[in-house]
């Protein structure tokens, strides 16, 4: 009988081990990711753009799968600068890589120019989204940042008579990953910060303080112009070296 009880206590315990064991190599981890909306000042008084909808398409998904978006609606792009950001979606996600992300505009887009507000048309064919490359990979048991640093500047075309296109150009910011460029001018005016890298431009505009922020850099060696809107001449950094997730600050930069 003693015989007996073990043999069945040691089935029990093999049993046991196999179902833990399954359990264990079953298990889904998680991740939240969190979309977050920036953007470099621009020369207009508003640009404000409706946002409806995010959709995802990652490794674990079939297809696209819309993530939420807890106030949707307009934003006006020019509140968000210099630092500054706004979470437009949100969800949790299977850990694994996030290769795009499309983001869904409505139609009711406006921009404002001294005073006057006009309508932003966005060219046919981009009412389905517009895709954006970011190859983030979700990591289980974290929050994922991903910030679409939304160039305003660029972003808006005029096309003359009071006719304004929206042809969005956003750089999709991983953080942790990409750095900032910040600086000041002396004396103080205003005018628009570029940074170059190949073929890849970033740019912001100088604040009234004379302060400027790049944000959404990824990390490398650049060439830092500051284009003044005075009767200074413009003036260009070479070698500005930007490391991952880090500030790369120029300083007083004199004129």
């Amino acid at each position: 009988m003693k015989k007996i009880l073990i043999l069945f206590a040691a089935v029990v315990a093999i049993v046991y081990s196999a179902c833990k064991k399954e359990t264990v190599e079953t298990v889904t981890y998680e991740g939240t990711l969190q979309v977050r909306l920036t953007d470099a000042p621009a020369v207009y008084d508003s640009v404000i753009v409706e946002i409806v909808g995010v959709e995802v398409h990652s490794s674990q998904t079939n297809g696209w799968i819309s993530i939420n978006v807890p106030n949707p609606g307009r934003y006006d792009l020019l509140q968000y600068s210099n630092g500054l950001d706004t979470l437009i979606a949100t969800s949790t996600l299977p850990a694994g890589n996030v290769s795009q992300i499309r983001l869904i505009l409505g139609a009711n887009n406006t921009v404002t120019k001294n005073g006057v507000t006009y309508p932003l048309v966005i060219p046919s064919g981009s009412e389905s989204g517009l895709k954006l490359q970011i190859h983030k990979e979700i990591i289980g048991g974290t929050t994922n940042v991903v910030l679409l640093d939304f160039d305003a500047n660029r972003s808006v075309v005029e096309q003359g008579n009071g006719v304004f296109h929206l042809k969005p150009v956003i750089h999709c910011v991983t953080i942790g990953i990409d750095g900032s460029i910040s600086g000041s001018t002396s004396p103080v005016f205003q005018g628009i910060a570029y940074a170059f890298l190949g073929s890849d431009t970033f740019s912001t505009t100088i604040n009234s303080s004379g302060n400027f922020l790049i944000g959404g850099v990824p990390a490398g060696v650049y060439t830092v112009c500051i284009i003044p809107d005075t009767i200074y001449q413009d003036t260009c950094f070479s070698n500005v070296v930007v490391g991952a997730d880090s500030l790369t600050d120029l300083g007083l930069i004199q004129f």
